[in-house]
């Protein structure tokens, strides 16, 4: 795992298997509540579009109790909405309270 931060490159960690060119990227974004909106930078918007379903996103919820978090593979193409919102942002829309509806959807079975 290598730690991309600092190097603008639109993705906070990079995955990979020594030998290999073949590699993972995750960009990092957290919320304080257990729904919510993140902004994506121009950067990071257009990583997740050409890596594709080498692209995640990792989301930490609920920063204000209990976090937890939710992985999304391939987030431009999957069920988060985007909407641009100047030269410099992108909001992602859509990110439900997950683990609320895991709990429900248990206690109903």
């Amino acid at each position: 795992m290598e730690n991309m931060t600092q190097l603008g490159c639109g993705y906070d960690f990079r995955l990979s298997r020594q030998g290999t060119r073949d590699f993972l990227a995750v960009e990092v974004k957290g919320i304080r509540e257990k729904a919510g909106s993140v902004l994506l930078t121009p950067k990071e918007y257009e990583a997740a579009t050409e890596l594709q379903n080498n692209f995640y996103l990792f989301v930490v919820k609920n920063f204000q109790k209990e976090p937890y978090h939710e992985l999304f593979l391939n987030p431009i193409a999957g069920k988060l909405q985007f909407t641009r919102m100047s030269e410099c942002w992108f909001r992602c829309h859509g990110l439900p309270a997950f683990k609320e509806q895991n709990q429900m959807n248990q206690s109903e079975a």
